[in-house]
């Protein structure tokens, strides 16, 4: 039996994305289908009531998906004392402090954990320098049938076509190049959602928002207010280290993702889904016209309501047969098991050679 301890920093309903995806969603449905892994998941308030020996005691690994250089080693240390090994899974967020001011203490961080797992290819190759093993790349998996039923337990309360953009404030550089896209587009409801989107009224008219930014648990619901999700991404080495999870949580709503055509949607383009892709790398990197190219899918999806619709369909049912947890649990298990065998093997030569 292989037995493992994810900590996450919040109770579930205070959760955000990350650690829901990379940290509680995995481990239980992990633990839930494989018969050979017991999973427990921690959060903050927990960890206060033990020890670190209480909580590692009768573990194999720790699963965390947010670490900070910032005393790390002490953490660090303590698990490899008592035997045990790290699985570490990183984030595009990371790649910002990788930068030559402050990038030491964070390689030498990727350098010590045992086990890293990254969302993309793009971010395995950025981060594979610094760790000791090739990082492993699992795609986010959404719990489908969760999702669709907290979207559908809210009514419609947002009226016409809504378009528009959803996410933290993290996104506004996206949005502002792409928010003149909406200015004048007639027969549609601009729609915000998210923290500090009132920057936005003074690009798009008659915006309707949808604030404050909310925990994960209650984002269905607000998400289930859009008919098309915008998701554009200037092509910078931090945005091609994303995950592509915004356009599958659309789709698992029915909601129609537009896309810049850089990873990771021309990865998720080339694995099937029926997203619409706006080739507009060349022009953000050559400060062109953004607007106008996104312009151009947003009246096509507008003007053909048989084309939309088909559209969010096939997306809900692409979504269900290749980004539905019940799916991805396996390759979750897999990367355990694999890590597992790994590390029991290096100690068996460690103490051989002792």
């Amino acid at each position: 039996m292989i037995r493992g301890l994810g900590l996450i920093k919040k109770p579930l309903k205070e959760l955000g994305g990350v650690e829901y995806y990379r940290t509680y969603l995995p481990l239980r449905e992990a633990s839930r289908y494989d018969e050979e892994i017991d999973l427990t998941i921690i959060d903050i308030k927990g960890m206060k009531k033990y020890t670190n020996a209480q909580m590692l005691k009768g573990q194999d690994f720790i699963l965390v998906s947010r670490m900070y250089a910032n005393g790390y080693k002490k953490f660090v240390d303590t698990v490899h004392k008592a035997g045990k090994f790290i699985l570490f899974d990183v984030d595009d967020d990371l790649i910002t402090f990788l930068g030559p001011r402050k990038s030491q203490p964070f390689k030498d961080m990727l350098g010590e954990v045992d086990f890293v797992s990254v969302t993309s290819d793009y971010l395995a190759k950025k981060l594979s320098e610094y760790t000791q093993r090739l990082p492993v790349v699992i795609e986010n998996f959404i719990d489908y049938d969760w999702f669709t039923a907290q979207a559908d337990s809210v009514k419609r309360f947002v009226p016409g076509l809504t378009v528009g953009y959803t996410g933290t404030r993290w996104h506004w550089w996206d949005w502002f190049h792409t928010a003149g896209a909406l200015k004048d587009l007639e027969d549609i409801q601009p729609l915000a959602q998210g923290a500090d989107v009132d920057y936005l009224d003074n690009y798009i008219d008659g915006l309707w928002k949808l604030t404050p930014q909310v925990p994960y648990a209650g984002y269905p619901q607000m998400l289930s207010q859009f008919d098309i999700v915008m998701c554009p991404l200037e092509p910078t080495d931090f945005n091609r280290c994303k995950s592509a999870i915004k356009a599958v949580e659309a789709m698992t709503v029915g909601a129609i993702p537009v896309c810049s055509n850089i990873e990771p949607y021309r990865n998720l383009k080339e694995a099937g889904a029926p997203i619409v892709m706006v080739n507009d790398e060349k022009v953000w990197k050559e400060a062109g016209d953004v607007e106008s190219l996104w312009r151009e899918p947003l009246k096509e999806l507008r003007d053909n309501k048989e084309f939309r619709l088909s559209l969010s369909k096939a997306g809900k049912v692409w979504v269900k047969a290749h980004r539905d947890i019940k799916v991805g649990w396996k390759k979750w298990a897999k990367y355990f098991h694999n890590s597992y065998d790994t590390h029991l093997t290096a100690s068996v030569l460690a103490q051989a050679g002792n």
